[in-house]
């Protein structure tokens, strides 16, 4: 006995893609039906409930919130505003605030990823926003009511690409010789379960 290890967060072999949302949970600050974010159909959409909005003028902003299940580390949003009538798109909140979330004893503490801003001059239905990574299961799009303008806030669909973390957390152990000089030759798939083989060989 002798060596400290540390088993740190361990990602996917696979790298970042664009994920699943079928599992994920999905709700608003300001009620509708925010599930309607994650069903991959770009012709619904959420919007806010009109009584609720106003009451959030008290706070200064409103939120979507995402429940991923499982924590990720992620690198890109992609943002889907819904079509009008006509075809063309009133964007309400210009500048978004994305936020990730990690589960303290005193609930869930939230941090800035990346602000990002949208400009109406930009015809497209879908933005696509690059610049940050971080890694959490709860993640939130924070919409400040200062910088409204249009009619409609509305939200078609929102998409993140990145990987799974496959462990969150951080331990030591404490290895017997025989292991220490097998260090060199084990992956970093195989370290995930050293905790057991530790425990085997003791």
């Amino acid at each position: 006995m002798g060596l400290l290890a540390a088993v740190l967060a361990l990602q996917s072999v696979d790298g970042p893609t664009w994920l699943d949302t079928g599992g994920w949970a999905v709700v608003s600050s300001v009620g509708g039906e925010a599930n309607l974010t994650i069903d991959g159909n770009n012709a619904s959409y959420w919007e806010p409930d009109p009584v609720r909005l106003v009451s959030a003028r008290a706070t200064g902003s409103f939120y979507l919130e995402l429940d991923l299940q499982e924590h990720y580390q992620l690198d890109r949003l992609s943002l889907t505003i819904p079509a009008l009538s006509g075809g063309s798109t009133d964007i309400s909140f210009q500048l978004w605030i994305l936020q990730y979330g990690m589960t303290t004893a005193d609930g869930v503490i939230w941090t800035d990823a990346r602000t990002f801003f949208i400009s109406r001059e930009q015809r497209s239905w879908t933005w696509e926003f690059r610049g940050f990574r971080a890694t959490g299961r709860y993640w939130r799009l924070v919409m400040p009511l200062d910088r409204q303008s249009g009619s409609q806030a509305a939200v078609a669909e929102v998409q993140f690409r990145g990987q799974v973390v496959v462990a969150q957390q951080m331990s030591m152990l404490e290895l017997p010789q025989s292991l220490v000089s097998r260090l060199d030759d084990i992956s970093s798939l195989q370290f995930i379960n050293l905790k057991s083989t530790v425990e085997t060989n003791q």
